[in-house]
């Protein structure tokens, strides 16, 4: 059974943020192209990234690692990552992971662009 391909579109940019529409599987094999969106976004100088997943089908570990990386290279920027309109279905790894400590998880892209709380 193969998996859905990994789509990615900038939804929306601003000069320091970027969000990234993702569509289909986020997986070890694909999430170099992830990476690699965040990377171009970096170097037109943006450094708040918002994922929307609404339109996620299912990451495997790598995935997640990732967006944990993602994390910390935007905060090292001094900027941040939002994970936004993740599907309920992941609740249950989300939970067990304890990512909701690593990212900052919220239910819409219109919240992920508002401030974050301190």
């Amino acid at each position: 059974m193969s998996r859905p391909p990994l789509i990615l579109r900038e939804a929306r940019a601003s000069d320091r943020t970027v969000v990234i529409a993702v569509t289909g599987d986020l997986v070890l094999t694909n999430s170099n192209e992830l990476e690699a969106a965040i990377e171009s976004a970096f170097a037109a100088g943006r450094i708040r990234v918002v994922l929307d997943l609404a339109g996620i089908t299912h990451v495997d570990t790598p995935g997640l690692a990732l967006m944990v990386r993602l994390q910390e290279r935007c905060e090292a920027r001094g900027g941040g990552l939002a994970v936004a309109a993740l599907p309920r279905s992941f609740d249950e790894i989300v939970d067990q992971l304890r990512l909701a400590r690593r990212l900052r998880l919220v239910g819409s892209v219109e919240a992920a662009l508002e401030p974050p709380e301190r």
